[in-house]
């Protein structure tokens, strides 16, 4: 982890944000390799990716210490959507990737932040696509069917972080779960983009 030095009275989703916007950019980066969404195998593993992803927090957005705290937390959970975009792939995902070990509630914070920006990010790279004509399957993307601004939606899960009271060194840990998350959701897109789709779904 990189040497923090951090103002102890900052809001939480600021320190997130400073501490992880390198990160979250080169993800993003990473997510342009998946996103050509006129290849249905691109397609394909770009699905796949916030599929396992979203499978493995999942849990997350019903832990009743965490959802009582953030607005509209389990209406977050993208699961659902992403599970309809794959059974329109008719793809039967087989890998078996689980969380590396059992969250801190304030671990699980840090992961949620993660899901939450990449799941921001997604919906605009597909929205992108969709509005320049850079796509053209001939299902739907289940993922962006939710209207919202993304920018408001942003706006309120940080408000709900913010209110979150917790000492600055419990903040430490909720950045040490964001750390991890961004660097699971790296190793997913490292393994499901260059393996061989039709042999390792």
């Amino acid at each position: 982890m990189n040497r923090i030095k951090l103002k102890k009275n900052r809001p939480l989703s600021d320190i997130l944000k400073q501490r992880t916007k390198k990160l979250s950019n080169e993800l993003q980066k990473n997510m342009l390799n998946t996103t050509n969404l006129k290849s249905i195998e691109k397609y394909s593993k770009f699905i796949l990716i916030q599929y396992y992803f979203q499978k493995n927090i999942k849990d997350l957005y019903r832990i009743e210490n965490i959802s009582n705290l953030i607005i509209d937390l389990e209406e977050r959970d993208e699961y659902f959507s992403i599970s309809l975009d794959l059974k329109e792939l008719n793809i039967i995902p087989v890998k078996k990737i689980n969380l590396p070990e059992e969250l801190s509630f304030l671990e699980a914070l840090g992961w949620i932040y993660v899901t939450e920006d990449l799941t921001v990010k997604t919906k605009r790279l597909c929205k992108f696509s969709i509005n320049n004509s850079l796509y053209d399957q001939d299902h739907s993307i289940n993922l962006v069917m939710n209207q919202d601004n993304e920018n408001v939606v942003w706006s309120k899960f940080e408000k709900s972080l913010d209110s979150i009271e917790i000492e600055f060194i419990e903040k430490i840990k909720v950045l040490k779960g964001a750390y991890d998350a961004f660097q699971f959701y790296d190793d997913l897109i490292k393994d499901i983009l260059y393996e061989n789709l039709k042999d390792k779904l």
